[in-house]
């Protein structure tokens, strides 16, 4: 007679399956738990929502409008083409600063001034064989400095002064100059009513 086989499983293991079954129970009742959980989250947000369209709570959208001012389209006129065509347009004339003139230097009796200041000049020959440089503007003997030789350069650093002569109905324009590498200056007259004594060197 053929004796039937029993399988025993040893103590240790079965504790270790006992274990097992009782933390994967654990993990599969911490799933359920979180999916629960988020199940009740939604339905508080869809139920919120739900709440808020039926009391008027609705989310209002911004819109931004463009208001045109009336005048600056026009409805077409009857009869009229409304295909648009584009017109010549002219920009609007920029804003310039105005230039005030200089008013022009007059010297009665004295011939019309050519010179300005920072001017290179010369002395001509019209007026002999040399020029008095004086010490200030004024016709007179002893405020002579030296005499400027024809065709002598200097540059025009102040003026024009008018300067009548008593007696005579003659008037001068006295220009200051300054000789190229000499320090002195002094004042000489630009010519008198017949003739220029000095002028302008051409650029």
């Amino acid at each position: 007679m053929i004796q039937p086989f029993h399988f025993r499983i040893p103590k240790t293991l079965t504790r270790l399956l006992i274990r097992s079954e009782k933390g994967l129970i654990l993990y599969i009742m911490k799933i359920i738990f979180l999916l629960l959980f988020a199940l009740v989250i939604t339905a508080c947000t869809v139920a919120e929502r739900f709440i808020n369209v039926l009391s008027g709570k609705v989310e209002t959208v911004r819109v931004v409008t463009a208001t045109i001012e009336p005048g600056l389209i026009e409805s077409p006129l009857p009869g009229a083409s409304t295909t648009w065509t584009p017109e010549s347009w002219t920009p609007a004339p920029s804003p310039t600063s105005t230039l005030t003139a200089t008013p022009e230097f007059v010297c009665p009796n004295a011939p019309k001034s050519q010179l300005n200041v920072g001017d290179i000049a010369r002395v001509t020959d019209s007026k002999g064989p040399a020029l008095r440089l004086r010490r200030d503007p004024v016709v007179a003997n002893n405020n002579i400095l030296k005499l400027l030789r024809k065709g002598t350069k200097f540059e025009i650093i102040a003026g024009p002064e008018c300067v009548p002569v008593p007696d005579t109905g003659t008037s001068y324009i006295f220009w200051q100059i300054q000789i190229p590498g000499d320090p002195l200056k002094g004042w000489v007259a630009e010519g008198d009513a017949n003739n220029y004594f000095i002028e302008p060197v051409p650029k």
